[in-house]
């Protein structure tokens, strides 16, 4: 996958970043920006609707540039028009009242007995969230697409997959999407070894199959020791469970799979679930928004080092540094372990133009996917079924075709009555029904 290079080498890189009023991922993944020397003197361009958060986010990037030294050239933006001229790469993290309409989605789910602990990259919630967010996003693409149709989208929301297949077919910018899942399960199984690990793996995002592991220093095969290690381990039964039948370590975790296979829930139409997963507590999630704006606020006084484990260096930023760096040639070629893009023989027992999550080399101008060869076949199988459900799912968002939306779910494995999909579906098309133009 190449993009055009007038814009690239020796020029200083232009980043608009959507989205960069968010309390907790704005502040972050500037501090990793102003961290890096090969993105010293960049122009960043800051935007949200959020007025008076884009105005803290702009004092904290400046605080932070000039604590580090990076010279970064920093405005911030209301509107896309004025952001997006001249620019070489947008990173988007947006959302529509993320915790209040995600917690919504979990009722709807519990009200017909689906019992989804995460309920948004997979399963019923999926397809909630896809409706919302596809439309909002392509907006924002079809704006790059406008004024700089040569920059490449790194897309940071969720459900990835479908976004950038909705991006990358709909507008052909380029489109790359980000997660640091894969990571998870990496930082997991170094806690269970007491040594660090690295691991390979290859399947869809939030569904990626680890096939090797590595101790990092040596660069030894500790396959079996790992195996071994997690198998032993008391924190994520069902994902043993997968181990042992389809002999690879899934990534991310638990709460993430569940959103694709639906075994965990055992007989009795799930009421009597095979493995017990807690549901994700909204509570939590609004405790730590107002602990975010509490920190950015002890930041802007000078109270909190920004740069530090108690301000925002603990947050990954999702690979997105590495990969402008590599792209715009002012860093090494680098291997970079899980990105998601369009599947061009990656994984080639899977369909061209899926959107896959696989290995890849970023160089300057260029992403090139590894070739991975094939997953197993029971694994290919259940990845097959999640790429149909996530293309009706897309082409029910962009369409607001209700006769697709009901197709997804009833092609889902966790959804085992029609009658239950049709009324799950009535119910999220009502209670999202002022941010779903397209269905009437």
């Amino acid at each position: 996958m190449k993009a055009t290079e007038s814009n690239r080498g020796g020029k200083k890189p232009v980043i608009v970043f959507v989205g960069a009023g968010s309390r907790n991922f704005g502040p972050a993944l500037c501090a990793k920006i102003c961290e890096s020397p090969a993105l010293r003197g960049s122009q960043l361009r800051l935007v949200d609707l959020n007025a008076n958060a884009l105005k803290d986010a702009e004092r904290l990037a400046v605080m932070m540039s000039g604590k580090r030294g990076a010279n970064l050239r920093i405005s911030s933006h209301t509107s896309l028009s004025g952001a997006l001229p001249g620019a070489d790469f947008v990173l988007i993290s947006v959302a529509i009242d993320r915790i209040n309409r995600w917690e919504t989605d979990l009722k709807l789910s519990a009200k017909y007995g689906l019992t989804e602990p995460q309920g948004e990259c997979g399963g019923p919630g999926g397809l909630s969230l896809t409706l919302r967010n596809v439309p909002m996003i392509l907006r924002i693409a079809r704006e790059v697409k406008r004024y700089s149709p040569s920059a490449v989208i790194l897309n940071l929301c969720n459900p990835v997959p479908r976004i950038c297949l909705a991006i990358t077919r709909y507008t052909g910018v380029l489109a790359v999407g980000l997660c640091h899942g894969i990571f998870m399960r990496q930082h997991h199984l170094s806690k269970l070894l007491k040594r660090d690990v690295a691991v390979q793996g290859f399947g869809l995002n939030h569904f990626n199959w680890i096939y090797d592991i590595k101790w990092a220093d040596t660069g030894k095969d500790a396959w079996k020791e790992a195996a071994l290690a997690f198998l032993k381990g008391k924190s994520d039964p069902y994902s043993q469970e997968l181990l042992d039948i389809f002999g690879r370590i899934v990534a991310p975790g638990g709460h993430h799979v569940t959103e694709f296979v639906h075994h965990w829930r055992g007989g009795e139409g799930g009421l009597n679930p095979r493995y017990y997963f807690s549901r994700k507590d909204m509570d939590r999630y609004r405790r730590k928004a107002v602990e975010d704006r509490e920190k950015m606020g002890k930041c802007l006084l000078g109270q909190i080092d920004p740069f530090s484990k108690e301000g925002f260096m603990t947050f990954s930023g999702e690979g997105a540094v590495p990969f402008m760096s590599s792209f715009i040639g002012r860093s090494p070629r680098y291997r970079e372990t899980a990105v998601n893009i369009p599947n061009r023989g990656c994984i080639s027992n899977l369909p061209d133009g899926a959107i896959v999550e696989v290995p890849a080399v970023v160089s300057r101008g260029k992403i090139v996917g590894c070739k991975m060869g094939e997953l197993p076949k029971g694994i290919r199988s259940l990845c097959a079924r999640q790429i149909d459900i996530a293309e009706l799912s897309v082409e029910a968002a962009v369409e607001g075709d209700r006769r697709k939306a009901l197709q997804a779910l009833a092609i889902d494995p966790i959804v085992t009555d029609l009658d239950m999909a049709r009324r799950y579906l009535d119910d999220v098309l009502k209670a999202h029904k002022d941010v779903l133009p397209a269905f009437k």
